[in-house]
C-alpha cells in the first residue's frame, strides 16, 4: 500500500541513539476518520485519514485490489466498492490475544489492576477498540510521508473517549496497545497524553474573547466525532469523567443512514459509501425551522430553495468509452481530496431518477449530455430536498428523523436510535443532573460556556441550532446558554495541545521510555486516567 516499509514500521528506530531529540514534539491527534498530524513549532497540522480501503470488480467480485492508504483514492478512476478498514474499529468485542508486539512488564501489579480495581467495566454498544497492527501501518505510512523518523521527536497524542468513560480491563487494554505501539515499536523517547475535550477547550481559549471562560477555565464540550458524540463538562481544568455523555451518533452513522435514504428513493447507493459521505459533507445543514421546512418539502412551489441536485460520475465503463483526446471528462466531476465523486449543482437542473431507474449505468435522454466530440455519456443525477435536513436532525430529533423514512428494519443501530437521547437533552443530563453534584454556579458557567467542536459538527447552523434549541426549545436549559463555535472544528483540538506545550506544562504528564521499561504499561494507565488533564 504504497510504503517501502509497511511490514517493518520505522526501520531505521533501531538507530535511535543516533538521533537528537528535535526541540518541537510530534502532536497526533489520533481520530478515528482523521489524523491531525504535526509538530509543535507548525501553526496548523497535516490531516491524513486513518483508514486504508480495497476495491472490489462489480463485474467479478473476486478480483479485489490490494490494500491502500486512503490518500490514494483521489487517483482512482471510479470510487464505487470501496471497502474500509479503520484502525479505531467500532463495535467490536475486546480481542482475546495481546498484540503482535510483546510486552514484557505484566507483573502483579499490572494483573491486580485488570481484575477491575480501578472502577466498573463499561461495555458499552459503541465504545471502540484499536487495532494495533493497523495503527502501526498507518501511523508509519503517515511518518513516511512527512519525513520525521520516530525516535527523534517527544509525542503528544490527544486521549480518546474510551479514556473518559471506559475503566478496568477496557482501559487498561487500549493503554497497553498504546504503550506497546509507542514505546516498543516506534521507540519514541516520552509520551504525554492528554484529554482531547480540554484541548479543545484551550484551543478555543487561544481564538475567542470570551472572558468567562478565560476566568475560570470551565466549560461543556461537545465534540461531534466519526464514531460518536460526547458531551465533556469541564470546572476550573479538571474534566468531570462521572458527567460525561455519550450518543450513539456520529459521522460513520448519519452516512450509513443517508446511503440507506439515497438508495430507498434514488439510486442504488449500497456500494457508494464514500459518495454518500461527500454528500454528507457537501449538501445537508441543520434546519433552523425543521417543521416548516419537511412541509415545504412535499409542495413543489415551496421546495426551490431546498432543492439541490447532485450529479454523480459516469460509471467506470461509461467514462472509458466517452473519455476526450484529453483525458477531461473526468475533470468536471474531480474533487482533489475525494476523488470522482460526483458535482453539486444549485436548483433543480432535470428530472431525477425514479424507483424504477435505480442503476448509475442506466440510461436516459433526460440524464445524459454530450462531450465536445459528440459522443453521449451517461449523467445520472438526483435532486435532494428533505434528504438535506432529515439526517442533520437525528442529533435533535432522532425518532421523528428516521421515522419520516425509514421502516425501521435491516440498519444496524437504527432501532436504539428510536428511545435514544438527543443532543440537547444530553447536554442537559451533562449539566444540570443532581447526581454530579454540580453548584449552581457551576452549571452557570457551563452553559455559557457550551462549545461545538469536530468534524462531524460542521453541519451549516449546527451552532445557531443547537443554541435556540437550549433556550427555547423543550428543555429550555437556561436563557443564558450559549454555544460557540471555533474557527476550525477540526483542528482546534490538536491547536490546544500546541498551545499546552508551550506553556510548559506538561511535565507532570510526561512519561519517559526509561520510566516505560521500569514500571510496565500500569505508569501509563496512572498517568493517562488518573491526572487532573
Amino acid at each position: 500500500w504504497k510504503s517501502a516499509n509497511a511490514h517493518q514500521p520505522n526501520t531505521m528506530s533501531s538507530h535511535s541513539s543516533a538521533f537528537k531529540t528535535c526541540p518541537y514534539p510530534l502532536i497526533i491527534d489520533n481520530g478515528s476518520y482523521e489524523i491531525k498530524f504535526g509538530t509543535g513549532n507548525q501553526q496548523m497540522p497535516r490531516l491524513h485519514k486513518n483508514f486504508i480501503f480495497h476495491q472490489e470488480d462489480a463485474d467479478n467480485p473476486s478480483n479485489i485490489s490490494s490494500v491502500q492508504h486512503a490518500s490514494q483514492i483521489p487517483t482512482l478512476k471510479s470510487v464505487s466498492n470501496l471497502h474500509f478498514h479503520f484502525a479505531a474499529a467500532k463495535d467490536q468485542k475486546m480481542p482475546q490475544a495481546e498484540s503482535t508486539a510483546q510486552s514484557a512488564h505484566h507483573d502483579g501489579e499490572e494483573e491486580e489492576e485488570e481484575k477491575g480495581q480501578h472502577g466498573p467495566v463499561y461495555h458499552d454498544a459503541f465504545s471502540n477498540t484499536l487495532n494495533a497492527d493497523l495503527q502501526a501501518k498507518i501511523w508509519d505510512y503517515v511518518l513516511q510521508q512527512e519525513h520525521l523518523m520516530a525516535p527523534s521527536f517527544n509525542l503528544i497524542t490527544l486521549k480518546s473517549h474510551n479514556c473518559l468513560v471506559q475503566h478496568g480491563s477496557q482501559s487498561l487494554h487500549l493503554q497497553r496497545l498504546l504503550s506497546e505501539l509507542i514505546f516498543e515499536l516506534f521507540e519514541f523517547p516520552s509520551w504525554c497524553s492528554i484529554s482531547s475535550a480540554y484541548a479543545s477547550m484551550l484551543g478555543f481559549m487561544n481564538h475567542s474573547h470570551e472572558p468567562s471562560l478565560s476566568k475560570t477555565a470551565t466549560a461543556c464540550i461537545v465534540d461531534c466525532g466519526f464514531s460518536s458524540t460526547r458531551v465533556v463538562p469541564i470546572i476550573r481544568h479538571q474534566v468531570q469523567y462521572e458527567a460525561v455523555n455519550e450518543l450513539n451518533v456520529g459521522g460513520d452513522f448519519l452516512t450509513n443512514q443517508l446511503q440507506r435514504l439515497l438508495t430507498r428513493r434514488h439510486f442504488d447507493f449500497s456500494h457508494e459509501w464514500w459518495i454518500a459521505n461527500y454528500i454528507k459533507e457537501k449538501c445537508l445543514y441543520c434546519s433552523l425551522d425543521y417543521t416548516k421546512e419537511l412541509r415545504n418539502a412535499q409542495v413543489k412551489s415551496l421546495r426551490r430553495h431546498l432543492v439541490q441536485t447532485f450529479v454523480l460520475p459516469p460509471s467506470e465503463n461509461d467514462m472509458d468509452n466517452s473519455r476526450t483526446s484529453d483525458g477531461g471528462l473526468g475533470l468536471m466531476y474531480h474533487d482533489a481530496q475525494y476523488g470522482n465523486v460526483g458535482s453539486v449543482r444549485e436548483g433543480a437542473t432535470g428530472e431525477s431518477s425514479t424507483p424504477e431507474r435505480r442503476r448509475r449505468n442506466s440510461t436516459s435522454s433526460d440524464n445524459s449530455n454530450r462531450d465536445d466530440g459528440g459522443v453521449r455519456h451517461v449523467e445520472p443525477q438526483i435532486a435532494l430536498t428533505d434528504e438535506r435536513i432529515l439526517i442533520p436532525e437525528m442529533y435533535f430529533k432522532p425518532k421523528e428523523s428516521i421515522e419520516c423514512w425509514s421502516d425501521f428494519s435491516g440498519a444496524p443501530g437504527t432501532p436504539s436510535m428510536l428511545n435514544s437521547m438527543c443532543l440537547p437533552a444530553a447536554i442537559f443530563e451533562s449539566i444540570c443532573n443532581q447526581k454530579h453534584g454540580f453548584s449552581l454556579h457551576d452549571q452557570k458557567q457551563l452553559l455559557q460556556n457550551i462549545i461545538v467542536v469536530g468534524g462531524s459538527g460542521q453541519f451549516y447552523n449546527m451552532t445557531k441550532r443547537l443554541n435556540d434549541e437550549l433556550v427555547m426549545g423543550p428543555h429550555k436549559l437556561s436563557p443564558y446558554a450559549r454555544v460557540h463555535s471555533p474557527a476550525n472544528k477540526q483542528t482546534v483540538a490538536w491547536s490546544g495541545a500546541a498551545n499546552f506545550h508551550h506553556q510548559g506544562a506538561l511535565d507532570a504528564l510526561t512519561i519517559t521510555k526509561e520510566m516505560y521499561l521500569e514500571m510496565g504499561s500500569s505508569i501509563v494507565y496512572r498517568r493517562a486516567c488518573g491526572e487532573m488533564f
